[in-house]
């Protein structure tokens, strides 16, 4: 829970961390915090392996990733960092495209 991942991360964007300030002010467990954070990048994650070469914990993220990134591959058809004109899909277009195939 030291944000090593977070701040090694490629396509980590945001400016004011809500996981760091939540480990700050000790609102946040340790499983919690990993969980949440999985879930913040799981679909952006490209596989570059920073969060776990960076972490003091050798926790495997990495591994976490990939396995995560083959399920959506095999569910939504997507693999994050391939091509520019693929949609992800948990944006917003992607869903509501989902939500009316279901009609």
């Amino acid at each position: 829970m030291c944000g090593m991942c977070i701040r090694a991360c490629s396509v980590c964007y945001c400016v004011d961390c809500i996981l760091q300030k939540k480990r700050k002010d000790k609102n946040i467990n340790n499983i919690t915090y990993q969980l949440t954070r999985i879930a913040h990048d799981a679909d952006r994650c490209i596989e570059c392996g920073s969060c776990a070469n960076n972490c003091p914990m050798d926790l495997p993220l990495s591994l976490i990733f990939q396995s995560l990134n083959e399920q959506f591959q095999e569910k939504f058809k997507y693999r994050a960092g391939e091509s520019v004109e693929d949609l992800p899909f948990r944006s917003a277009k992607a869903i509501k495209e989902m939500e009316l195939e279901k009609v």
